[in-house]
């Protein structure tokens, strides 16, 4: 009988070794977007003895670019630093889901092990995250730490205290995820108190205190970045039951179906489980023919709140729905089982099959941002090669990219307010097509009459995906 030791070794290496592969042999970065590039650079600025403004000011937290900074003092490269904590946090993620699993529902051993490689390892979505430089993978791995704590059926002084600090550290990393852990640590602590062990209760006080002073430490009192994002001050009731949003530049993004709908629906899709609809219709039809159903009650609740949560803000993004997926992985894993013993003489071809299918899948999840990025790189060759006079560049959507590859050139974004004072020649990046869905009275269109109409262009250059270079002359 193959060993749990073992079965962890397996699965973390399995976790391990394939993102670590793909990005070998892709060459892929993990920097794409903006976001990405905004904890980069906070990593390479942040000074780990001086904090500063820098800190104080960055708008999300700041747990995973503290890492990332100290693990720069390791490694030379700064996107594969961050790239790393990813890896790493993807392949510990796999091995505590595992141990999740085995503790709730009191089983263990190779079902459970082919259940997290095939639902967890090789979900698209989560496999897409352990490649990119983003927190998501970090606050994934401290969630599944503080769950695997809280909802383990013996309680004290190390449960209690691991689901605390995990806790702590996970909204340290993303300040969501106290959505989803908020259920499970109050029954964490009920449980404790019942059982009357005070001295947990205090020392899971204590240390949950102690674990926010990195947090405190670099962004200080202030709350800024946890109150101030859209999805706070554009959420409502009413959202759930829309499909159309406005942003803040006054562009209106229409989607297919209602929050409502949308947001539980993408859990099912191929994209973070390609056997989701299955594994669902097999827990309704076990329910209906009252067939032991195993459902732990807490993980429940937490996914529901986290999800009506999701339906209230005002756009659609995959990307949030990640931090749910084990807790939709946890309540599904009885349909497998069920499914499993159904097919006995077929377990092993039924794995290698459900293997083959989804790899391709796997790809297109990384291929995507991997296309996206080598754009970027080749976006800004084209502006090397086009800004030879060293000129100002002003951009919308390139921020990021630029000011990581071409480090040498004042950068000035567009969108978030307006240009006042040009007091030289300068260079401007733009995708017009991005340009052209914008409302009157953005930022962005202000400051792009204002370029057209006060100054003259002296060449131009088109480049794919809609993007132009223009050089103005005041």
């Amino acid at each position: 009988m193959t060993s749990l030791f073992t079965i962890r070794i397996k699965l973390f290496l399995a976790a391990l070794l394939l993102p670590l592969l793909t990005i070998v042999i892709s060459g892929f970065n993990g920097l794409y977007g903006q976001d990405a590039y905004a904890y980069l650079n906070m990593a390479r600025t942040l000074d780990l003895l001086n904090p500063g403004v820098t800190s104080r000011e960055f708008f999300w937290p700041i747990l995973y670019p503290l890492f990332g900074s100290v693990l720069l003092q390791l490694v030379h490269s700064a996107a594969f630093a961050m790239q790393l904590i990813s890896i790493l946090s993807f392949a510990l993620a796999a091995v505590v889901l595992y141990d999740l699993l085995c503790n709730v529902y009191d089983t263990s051993g190779k079902l459970i092990a082919s259940y997290t490689f095939l639902f967890f390892v090789l979900s698209p979505y989560a496999f897409r995250f352990s490649t990119l430089v983003m927190s998501d993978m970090l606050c994934l791995l401290l969630v599944l730490i503080a769950l695997k704590h809280a909802l383990r059926k013996e309680t004290g002084i190390l449960n209690l205290s691991c689901a605390a600090v995990a806790t702590v550290l996970a909204v340290s990393t993303r300040y969501v995820s106290i959505l989803i852990l908020i259920i499970p640590l109050i029954y964490s602590v009920f449980n404790t108190f019942r059982r009357r062990q005070y001295k947990a209760l205090l020392a899971a006080l204590f240390f949950s205190i102690t674990a926010c002073i990195p947090h405190l430490y670099f962004k200080g009192l202030t709350p800024h970045g946890m109150f101030d994002h859209s999805l706070l001050h554009g959420w409502s009731v009413l959202n759930s039951f829309r499909n159309n949003f406005p942003d803040s530049g006054m562009m209106v993004h229409q989607y297919r179906y209602y929050n409502i709908i949308a947001t539980p629906f993408y859990l099912l899709h191929p994209a973070y489980c390609i056997f989701g609809s299955a594994l669902l219709l097999t827990a309704a039809y076990m329910k209906i023919k009252r067939i032991n159903l195993q459902i732990n009650h807490a993980v429940l609740f937490a996914l529901l709140i986290y999800l009506m949560f999701l339906t209230g803000i005002p756009f659609q993004n995959t990307r949030f729905l990640l931090m749910s997926f084990p807790l939709f992985l946890i309540l599904m894993f009885p349909s497998y089982q069920f499914a499993v013993n159904l097919i006995t003489k077929w377990k092993f071809p039924g794995f290698v099959t459900s293997i083959i299918i989804q790899l391709p899948l796997v790809w297109y999840a990384v291929n995507t941002p991997y296309q996206l990025s080598t754009s970027e790189q080749e976006i800004t060759d084209e502006i090397l090669t086009f800004n030879d006079k060293g000129l100002p560049i002003y951009t919308s959507g390139l921020e990021g990219p630029i000011s990581y590859y071409l480090p040498e050139f004042e950068i000035k974004g567009l969108f978030r307010e307006t240009v006042k004072g040009l007091e030289s020649n300068f260079v401007l990046v733009i995708d017009s097509a991005e340009a052209m869905n914008q409302k009157q009275g953005s930022n962005l269109v202000v400051n792009l009459n204002n370029f057209y109409g006060n100054n003259r262009i002296i060449r131009r250059r088109e480049l794919e995906k809609n993007w132009i270079i223009y050089e103005f002359e005041r």
